[in-house]
């Protein structure tokens, strides 16, 4: 069932010090422009598809808007191994990279991209205490 999630977070309590910290933190209106700026890419990007969206994706529109380096494939498989994904959790996991790097105004879905889909599909996610 949890395979039907594509974000999966514990959100921990913030630390005293981060909360004081002088230190300056993305608005939420720096945060809202970002998101809108990325479904506007999305929008275009699909403007001759029947979708919107990158969660709408087929299989075969994840191989047209989502091309994979050799070495993206080589993180997703060992990823897929080490974690036991299926391929409906592979497919969720590129579709979500390629939204973050929507979010990072990225023409090309990244190494670190890959690599915080796959963060939010951690194993411990599915430990029960």
């Amino acid at each position: 069932m949890l395979d039907r999630f594509d974000i999966l977070l514990e959100v921990p309590r913030q630390k005293i010090d981060k909360i004081l910290s002088k230190e300056q933190q993305e608005t939420s209106q720096q945060v809202r422009q970002k998101v809108v700026k990325a479904w506007e890419r999305q929008k275009a990007r699909f403007k001759n598809e029947k979708i919107n969206f990158n969660s709408q994706m087929d299989a075969k529109l994840i191989d047209k808007y989502c091309p994979l380096s050799d070495e993206l494939r080589q993180v997703l498989k060992q990823a897929a191994e080490n974690l036991s994904l299926s391929a409906r959790a592979i497919h969720r996991v590129i579709k979500l990279a390629r939204t973050l790097a929507d979010l990072d105004d990225s023409e090309n879905i990244e190494k670190q991209h890959i690599l915080e889909a796959l963060q939010y599909r951690s194993k411990s996610m599915f430990v029960e205490e």
